[in-house]
């Protein structure tokens, strides 16, 4: 009720105070729908859906059993789908990467973007760009909670949160004078996790990539999996010796 409250009354004002240019989303709807009754019925039903979406928060917070482990690893693994698929639809670059859909996008395809249009003649155009804090936070989301590059002062974690059907991505960083290609493999599907690292073909113990300014190129390997288990030390046995005498 309340979303559609906010939204009836901004068209509403929009309309009172004569705006020269309608929303399109709106214009095209009203000229789809004649008449006040369909919209109000489309602005309860939008807020029904709200409703209806939200039983199974009200159901969990009502539920008097303390979580289990079953319960945090479907939060975690709703969250981790529901996150990459936001990011899919919020990232510029899905919109424009062929032609069709570039002269569909109409804007630029570097920046962030308020919204995109979802009613004829213009769907799939942008609108409102240049988001710059947006924009900023979305590199971030992307960069450090996705892909995991993380920067500890002279130190480098590559801990990535990814979907389980991505198999590699690649990650180019400069410090200095010196350049990182950073190579993150995925052979088993793995979400979360961080199997092995390697700098140059060394292996690193603490998974953790030590940063130079020495103007070399270094390759930076990461497998995503389990960790091996440690291998268990085996103590030799004790040897015993017995001396006796002999008449």
């Amino acid at each position: 009720m309340a979303w559609s409250f906010r939204l009836g009354t901004y068209i509403l004002l929009r309309v009172l105070r004569h705006h020269p240019q309608e929303d399109v989303r709106y214009e095209g709807l009203r000229k789809r729908w004649p008449g006040a009754g369909m919209f109000l019925i489309f602005f309860e039903l939008q807020a029904l859906i709200v409703v209806i979406f939200s039983i199974p928060f009200l159901l969990a917070a009502w539920n008097q059993t303390p979580p289990g482990l079953l319960e945090y690893a479907g939060l975690g693994i709703s969250l981790l789908a529901l996150a990459g698929e936001l990011f899919s639809l919020l990232n510029p670059v899905n919109h424009s990467s062929t032609r069709a859909g570039l002269h569909k996008y109409k804007v630029e395809p570097y920046v962030a973007v308020g919204d995109v249009y979802a009613v004829p003649p213009h769907t799939g155009r942008g609108g409102w760009t240049w988001y710059t804090g947006s924009a900023g936070w979305m590199y971030r989301a992307g960069l450090e909670s996705i892909l995991g590059f993380k920067l500890r002062g002279e130190l480098l974690e590559i801990d990535p949160c990814v979907p389980r059907w991505w198999r590699d991505f690649e990650i180019t960083y400069r410090r200095g004078r010196s350049t990182y290609h950073i190579k993150v493999e995925n052979p088993h599907g793995f979400s979360r996790g961080v199997a092995g690292v390697e700098l140059d073909g060394a292996v690193q113990a603490d998974d953790d990539v030590p940063l130079t300014d020495d103007g070399q190129t270094h390759e930076v390997r990461v497998v995503l999996g389990e960790k091996p288990a440690p291998a268990e030390k085996v103590e030799p046995e004790s040897e015993t010796t017995s001396t006796g005498q002999t008449g």
